[in-house]
């Protein structure tokens, strides 16, 4: 169903039971783009909320229903000073969810490279593989209990591209429970906000009620530095919101109304 923004912009909005059906529609809308062979250029989030896709798509592509071989593949985001061996970073995240687990040829995935020396041309490199892809063709995207999407934390303006940026206290806080014994990583490679928007289709996804009013404030709220996400307002592509019931608790939407799923 058709909803709108503050400012009268309109998304897709799809409210699923759980975690699950969550993750069930949004592989629906990759199968979609790319079905058993088609090409496209992907953009994958980390995070506890994208993993129901990932399984759904690796159950998807060892039934035969689904190929990436046409593909190309990107990650939003990685940690500065982790080789992608280590198992915090987000490649190897992506590695152990996603990519081992379906045919993405090798040669088509791109992501950062957390220990690159030069920062500056780490992230002009990353600019122009986006580029040389042809743009990105369907972005995924979670959101941050403080408003950031990607890596994006408030603050971030508008136009931001590709860039390595400061972590927020309140985001170290949330990853402190992967470093154990350890301080979280304090900077980040993320894609800008203007390079997300970029996308031709977004897909926002969001699950739990401590996420609820990230997403009114993004969606609902004015569009505002203070909230990176409320920029998704302003995009002129196809966005797609797909949240279970208590992420979308604080947006009184009219469950009857809108687009809704249960499977199994």
């Amino acid at each position: 169903m058709e909803y709108k923004t503050a400012i009268g912009k309109k998304f897709t909005l799809i409210i699923a039971r759980g975690p699950e059906e969550v993750g069930a529609r949004a592989a629906d809308i990759v199968m979609e783009l790319v079905g058993k062979g088609r090409p496209g250029v992907l953009c994958f989030p980390t995070g506890s909320t994208p993993i129901p896709l990932y399984r759904r798509l690796a159950g998807l592509y060892r039934k035969g229903l689904v190929s990436f071989r046409n593909c190309k593949a990107f990650t939003l985001d990685e940690y500065r000073g982790l080789p992608s061996s280590n198992k915090n970073s987000f490649r190897f995240y992506m590695e152990r969810h996603l990519f081992s687990k379906t045919d993405f040829p090798p040669r088509a995935i791109h992501s950062f490279n957390g220990m690159a020396e030069d920062i500056e041309m780490e992230c002009r490199k990353y600019e122009e593989a986006i580029n040389k892809a042809g743009g990105i063709s369907l972005l995924f995207l979670g959101i941050g209990a403080n408003g950031h999407i990607a890596y994006n934390e408030p603050g971030s303006n508008q136009c931001s591209r590709t860039r390595m940026v400061v972590l927020s206290q309140e985001t170290r806080r949330a990853i402190q429970k992967n470093f154990p014994g350890k301080y979280p990583p304090q900077y980040a490679f993320t894609l800008g906000i203007a390079t997300i928007l970029s996308a031709k289709t977004i897909v926002l996804m969001a699950t739990g009620r401590d996420k609820a009013r990230a997403i009114f404030r993004a969606l609902k709220g004015k569009p505002t530095s203070d909230v990176p996400a409320s920029f998704l307002q302003s995009f002129k592509g196809r966005l797609i919101v797909i949240l279970d019931r208590d992420a979308s608790s604080m947006l009184n939407v009219d469950l009857n109304r809108c687009q809704t799923i249960s499977r199994k």
